[in-house]
């Protein structure tokens, strides 16, 4: 079932950001993968340093995705504010919440494919939280490791050419 917000309920929770996709759809085609795959994995993530949707509105030949709001990307933010992006503890800080971000989607087994400055967008309030974006070519990747594992190790006998490779290395 779907959940609706009113307006109200919406700026109440947080400053919104609306993002305007233009579809020029015809009646065969429809929606477009890459909008369809990015409202997908969008919807199924929540995560701190992931943008979070909070709506999609269908208009004629547009689809409009309600984010929260973020006011710039990185790359717009290391051109404004260089000296802060070379201090090593900004950027230790933005790199291990990019990986706590993509560490997030590839346990979910998503692989984002286009992260870019462009990608990562800063949050309004804090200007210290990155959060990824644009999950437009991201696409879903094999049989999660826990297929192979026992108890968060890994189950050898589960792979046959694991234990191939493992008898090579021990000289067996």
């Amino acid at each position: 079932m779907e959940q609706l917000y009113t307006l109200d309920q919406i700026i109440a929770e947080c400053l919104i950001k609306w993002k305007r996709r233009e579809c020029f759809l015809n009646r065969e085609q429809g929606v477009p993968s890459s909008v369809i795959r990015e409202i997908s994995f969008m919807r199924e993530m929540q995560h701190r340093n992931i943008l979070r949707l909070l709506d999609v509105v269908n208009k004629e030949r547009s689809v409009h995705l309600v984010t929260e709001h973020v006011e710039l990307d990185l790359r717009k933010f290391m051109d404004t504010s260089p000296e802060i992006v070379k201090t090593p503890s900004v950027t230790k800080d933005f790199l291990h919440q990019i990986l706590s971000g993509l560490d997030y989607c590839h346990s979910h087994n998503i692989l984002h494919r286009g992260l870019n400055p462009g990608s990562l967008m800063l949050d309004h309030r804090s200007r210290s939280t990155l959060k990824i974006a644009g999950f437009g070519s991201a696409r879903t990747f094999g049989v999660p490791a826990d297929a192979y594992t026992e108890g968060g190790k890994w189950d050898l006998a589960s792979l046959p050419s694991a234990i191939a490779d493992s008898k090579l290395l021990l000289g067996l």
